[in-house]
């Protein structure tokens, strides 16, 4: 795939001539995929990760899946980890600026019984948690934040969390949702959530693809009510390509009136 292009006087610049898009290119693999599949290996006590992304963000679920016990290893297209022991306790994890990374893993950490503190850098002391930290403590979870109001990371949490019934508002954020069905995922019995608002409704059916593809049992109504329950085992997951790095792609194609193939996306994709 190319574009015609010709030098132009500045340096280091260049002049850009029409040309047709033609050939194939693979997509860039997806960031909510990729963390979702690092910490399901963790829950699961083992597997593979297929085309990840490795980015800051990633590597920083990473770090939280070898805090608690895993052991990651990056490798050409793929990231293996085993965790023969399954969850076990890390006093600390630093999920830097990722979002994503601090509130997914409150969720696997509140399944411990001993505290946990997630705490990062930067944006991420913005970054609200209390939400979530409420919808936990209907399952039995302790927790503190020591963040800006006392809403934000850092914070701790203690379980173990119990199966049961609790209510989410994730009107700010879908990972809320998402962090409360990875509780799920990891106990052996029903944890039933009700949800009381939400935004980013795909997110949440990315969560849900990867845990049932981690073998987690899940039952919803609509996006009202979602039941999960563990436990996961060892899976090979391929992430799929991420549609918003890919448009940009299949649009210049579109434009240029050529004829482009975007490899590795799923159809089915929320």
């Amino acid at each position: 795939m190319g574009l015609g292009a010709v030098e132009a006087g500045l340096p280091g610049a260049v002049r850009l001539l029409p040309a047709a898009l033609r050939g194939s290119v693979e997509a860039p693999p997806s960031k909510s995929y990729t963390h979702r599949a690092l910490l399901a290996s963790l829950l699961a006590g083992g597997g593979v990760v297929e085309r990840p992304l490795d980015s800051l963000d990633t590597r920083a679920t990473a770090g939280a899946v070898e805090a608690l016990g895993g052991r990651v290893e990056w490798l050409q297209g793929r990231v293996e980890v085993e965790a023969p022991e399954g969850l076990s306790w890390g006093c600390c994890i630093d999920a830097g600026e990722s979002g994503t990374t601090a509130r997914l893993v409150t969720g696997v950490a509140a399944l411990l019984d001993k505290p946990v503190t997630i705490h990062g850098r930067g944006r991420l002391h913005r970054r609200p948690v209390l939400p979530l930290l409420r919808s936990l403590s209907l399952l039995g979870v302790s927790s503190v934040s020591s963040g800006p109001g006392g809403c934000c990371p850092p914070h701790t949490v203690r379980g173990p969390a119990r199966p049961g019934v609790t209510v989410v508002d994730a009107g700010a954020s879908s990972q809320f949702l998402s962090a409360v069905l990875y509780t799920g995922a990891g106990l052996g019995d029903w944890v039933e959530a009700r949800v009381a608002a939400l935004e980013s409704r795909p997110y949440v059916d990315i969560t849900v693809r990867v845990l049932e593809a981690y073998g987690a049992a899940v039952e919803r109504e609509g996006y009202r009510v979602f039941r999960v329950r563990g436990p996961l085992r060892p899976t090979v997951y391929r992430v799929p390509g991420d549609w918003s790095s890919a448009a940009p792609l299949l649009a210049a194609a579109a434009a240029s009136g050529g004829e482009a193939r975007v490899e590795g996306l799923d159809p089915g994709d929320p």
